[in-house]
């Protein structure tokens, strides 16, 4: 057999064509697997999407829906507002993932669907979970602010309240402005604790050497210390000085005169007359000078008559600070006698209602 001759240019062409028609083949398998991976790539956005508006939708809703809730959840058997809230929340869920699956169906080649599947199936799990922790995220709040809101209850205070509170204020804001205290080291501590400013006293004053003795830094009798002066009340305190007196007549007539010379002075004024303040047991017993629990009280009857018999005031002011047993407490004083602010304070107290 023979074989003729096949001229070399026409194997080059040949040779040429199969080239050209391979390239031709290559490049539309290329061009069509590159649309096929657009349009998976964008099913797949597209499913995202949806996914994500679906769950950002079904959050609104579940969060509108506990936040309606009326009260928080209990752990009861029978199926509480917010149980059955949970449960139709991820029916919904469920029935989103289902769509979303069902839109991703119709893809072009294997590869996207099975890229649509999965992100699908990657998908239905975190809905389901952050819808589950957005409900149990609102449901403690609503229960922690259910349970703050239980106790606010504004009560409206008691009487005894109101009058403690009331007697409280009056005690602390005593106004002596128009008055005057006349008297011994005990008025002293009036003036030394910010209580009053028009006090005219001394240590050691009595009935009698109130004519004749100075305030600190004056040159006047404490006496006439109230010339002049426009008081609407002078309270007069004596008689601690003159308990070791060997005769409470004597006391008594010149307390008259000191009585006397204050009407002649501020003739004006009210006068009153303070009962002698309580001293401790533990001075008591001491007795200096007769000076003692039994002589202050005896002398406070004395005082008390004496007001009773020139129309005036007694005020017993010792009753407002003495003890069960009569005595002033240990904690009034430091020495058994003067008081300290506190109690000083409250035996003012009780003379303020006199004004």
């Amino acid at each position: 057999m023979k074989f003729n001759k096949i001229p070399a240019c026409r194997v080059i062409s040949l040779l040429i064509i199969l080239f050209i028609g391979v390239f031709c083949l290559t490049s539309c398998a290329f061009s069509s697997n590159r649309t096929y991976a657009e349009e998976g790539n964008n099913i797949t956005e597209k499913s995202v999407s949806l996914t994500q508006r679906e769950e950002s939708a079904t959050v609104a809703q579940t969060t509108t829906e506990t936040t309606a809730l009326p009260q928080p959840p209990t752990t009861s058997s029978s199926a509480s507002p917010d149980t059955e809230t949970l449960t139709h929340t991820e029916k919904k869920s469920s029935t989103s993932a289902k769509t979303s699956s069902a839109s991703a169906a119709p893809s072009s080649s294997s590869q996207s669907s099975s890229s649509v599947s999965s992100s699908s199936a990657s998908s239905r799990i975190p809905i389901t979970d952050r819808v589950s922790n957005a409900i149990s995220r609102l449901i403690p709040e609503r229960s922690s602010e259910t349970a703050e809101a239980v106790p606010v209850e504004v009560t409206a205070p008691s009487t005894s309240a109101a009058k403690t509170t009331s007697k409280t204020s009056s005690d602390e804001k005593l106004d002596f402005s128009k008055s005057a205290f006349l008297g011994n080291s005990r008025v002293l501590s009036i003036e030394n604790y910010g209580f009053a400013k028009n006090v005219y006293g001394k240590v050691g004053l009595n009935v009698d050497t109130v004519f004749t003795e100075n305030c600190e830094g004056s040159s006047v009798p404490v006496i006439d210390e109230l010339k002049g002066k426009d008081f609407k009340n002078i309270y007069i305190m004596f008689g601690d000085n003159e308990c070791g007196w060997g005769s409470m007549d004597v006391f008594v007539k010149h307390y008259k005169k000191v009585i006397d010379a204050v009407r002649e002075r501020v003739p004006g004024a009210t006068i009153y007359l303070i009962s002698v303040l309580p001293i401790s047991e533990s001075t008591s017993a001491k007795n200096e000078y007769g000076y003692n629990q039994g002589a202050i009280n005896n002398v406070n009857k004395l005082i008390k008559k004496l007001a009773s018999d020139e129309g005036l005031t007694y005020i017993d002011a010792a009753s407002a600070i003495v003890n069960s047993k009569g005595y002033l407490p240990d904690e009034a004083s430091t020495d058994g006698c003067h008081l300290g602010k506190e109690y000083t304070r409250k035996w003012l107290a009780y003379v303020a209602k006199y004004e």
